[in-house]
């Protein structure tokens, strides 16, 4: 058995045989790769081992709304011994500067007559490296949001707003919006989701 320590812009690694395969650890750190880092890949495993690393295809935003500046890599650690083979893969994101991300959370309640969204980013992939700088609406529509014990009110058409600066982009987030009187009549017309959008930077 065999432990490795591998930087990112190493593609490929290969261990001395044993009599099993098995992988019982394969990690990145950071899951979040900021301009200048290095990212370090850890596994522990027995058999042959190899590592490939892919860039995934990017995806092209479709709206105000997408995720821009960042690109995807996958790792995936393979260790056989024979014919037995086990695979495990992980993926790491690089952001560049001023990368967004959106906020897109079902709506889930109704109060009075606001619509809220309530959710959760993942805290696995976007881990304490990474913190809000700006938060501008996606749609047109104004909307409350609170954050960390911070709150902002986003309207369209105006600049993004820094009230929520520092903030992490993983954890609960509350989003709400006023209801129009044709939505609050008709309550097919109201939004399935609310979203805005963040612009990151990484904490220094």
């Amino acid at each position: 058995m065999r432990r490795g320590l591998l930087y990112i812009s190493v593609l490929f690694f290969a261990s001395a045989g044993c009599s099993s395969s098995s992988i019982s650890r394969f990690d990145v750190t950071p899951p979040v790769l900021c301009e200048g880092e290095k990212a370090v890949i850890t596994w522990d495993a027995k058999g042959e081992t190899a590592i490939a690393v892919q860039e995934e295809p990017s995806e092209v935003a479709a709206s105000s709304c997408g995720a821009i500046g960042r690109e995807t890599f996958a790792f995936t650690l393979a260790a056989h011994s024979g014919s037995d083979e086990v695979e495990r893969r992980v993926e790491l994101v690089q952001l560049q500067t001023n990368a967004t991300e959106p906020i897109a959370l079902p709506s889930n309640a109704v109060e009075g007559t606001d619509v809220v969204a309530i959710g959760e980013k993942n805290r696995a992939i976007w881990d304490s490296s990474v913190e809000v700088a700006t938060i501008s609406t996606c749609q047109n529509r104004s909307i409350t949001v609170r954050h960390e014990g911070k709150a902002a009110v986003i309207v369209p058409g105006n600049e993004p707003s820094d009230a929520l600066v520092g903030t992490s982009l993983s954890g609960a987030w509350e989003l709400r919006s006023t209801l129009t009187n044709e939505e609050v009549k008709t309550p097919s017309l109201r939004p399935k989701e609310l979203t805005v959008l963040a612009t990151l930077r990484c904490r220094k």
